[in-house]
């Protein structure tokens, strides 16, 4: 990946690739001198069992992190968790809720301010270019199914947030995220910055 510009990396990942995941984990292991084995052993030790050769998928991007995986990866590696979502010398704040509890709270909620259906959704993602039916929308949100990386990026795309804000403390619909400044919202009881 040398010699590539990093916003075109960061462009390309957008568009659903999984390499840039796969070159943050594998250069985070080696910079903390792991084998895989002991990223698989570290993972397990934090209830989040997964195969060496699963581990190794994801360093050659052939298998997506899911959101669920995030922060026990992150934990491991000593990495931010977003540092997922950007590349190596991009730093950014770690999240504040649990990635898929918070992204699948905060893509129901938009999609029914938007007064969007699963199927609305489904759609948009293939048009996309992120093909999904209806019903895996549904199992999303009922907690059937996890959100992987690339999902959450077609996600966030597709209602209009980044994925940091996908991802974080679950969107309040009485003040969508953010009360007025000196204010505190009544609903979800968080506080104007």
């Amino acid at each position: 990946m040398q010699g590539v510009p990093a916003c075109w990396l960061h462009l390309r990942y957008l568009r659903g690739g999984s390499f840039v995941i796969a070159d943050i984990v594998k250069r985070a292991r080696e910079q903390h001198r792991l084998t895989q084995g002991g990223v698989v052993d570290r993972l397990a030790a934090l209830g989040v069992p997964m195969l060496k050769t699963t581990y190794s998928k994801i360093e050659n991007g052939q298998r997506a992190v899911a959101l669920d995986e995030v922060p026990a990866l992150a934990k491991t590696l000593g990495i931010p968790p977003l540092q997922f979502l950007a590349p190596l010398d991009v730093r950014v704040p770690a999240a504040t809720a649990a990635p898929t509890v918070a992204a699948v709270a905060n893509m129901t909620a938009l999609r029914a301010r938007m007064g969007w259906t699963a199927q609305r959704v489904a759609d948009e993602l293939a048009a996309a270019g992120h093909a999904i039916t209806r019903q895996a929308i549904s199992k999303i949100e009922n907690g059937d199914r996890g959100i992987s990386l690339d999902l959450g990026f077609a996600l966030a795309n597709v209602l209009g947030v980044s994925i940091e804000r996908l991802c974080s403390q679950p969107i309040c619909d009485h003040c969508e995220g953010g009360p007025p400044r000196g204010y505190t919202c009544n609903a979800c009881g968080r506080v104007a910055s």
